[in-house]
């Protein structure tokens, strides 16, 4: 997965007013293996929220089905019942849809990274202006390289 992050990271700044990228971004994601994605903003969660929600109507038109998780803000004690929830043979044995996991940073709320190691693959987002490189490091130290599908440019 780490080897395609570069091609994931060039599809385009992604923005409110932007759905072409938006619809690039999801045609690179849903051609690669996951049934559970961490979309993980090394800022604010409500910008991993807002592409959760911009790839869930793109994916309105796919034949396969994308649900949408908000998991901001969560707890110790809900982020054990969520990776309970996402774990890989829970969600191989249900009907074949995939997750969208919008969470906080593990670096700002330290209960979201249970959620986010129990995701198959990481998308992280990162804000034009604000993100700060050493920020970035540290969350893909954190989440591990391998994990990690890729990043997208947000300037919203």
């Amino acid at each position: 997965m780490a080897e395609d992050a570069e091609q994931v990271a060039t599809m385009g700044r992604v923005g409110q007013g932007s759905p072409s990228g938006v619809a690039a971004l999801f045609q690179a994601l849903v051609s690669r293996e996951w049934l559970s994605l961490a979309v993980v903003s090394t800022e604010g969660g409500d910008r991993a929220w807002w592409l959760a929600q911009a790839l869930e109507q793109v994916a309105a038109q796919s034949p396969r089905p994308l649900r949408t998780l908000n998991v901001l803000g969560v707890t110790m004690a809900r982020a054990a019942a969520m990776a309970h929830a996402l774990s890989p043979g829970k969600l191989r044995a249900a009907a074949p849809q995939r997750y969208l996991v919008a969470t906080d940073s593990p670096v700002l709320n330290p209960a979201s990274l249970e959620v986010v190691m129990a995701c198959d693959a990481v998308l992280l987002l990162l804000e034009e202006g604000r993100t700060r490189i050493p920020g970035a490091r540290r969350l893909v130290e954190l989440i591990g390289r391998a994990r990690l599908m890729g990043a997208v440019l947000g300037s919203w």
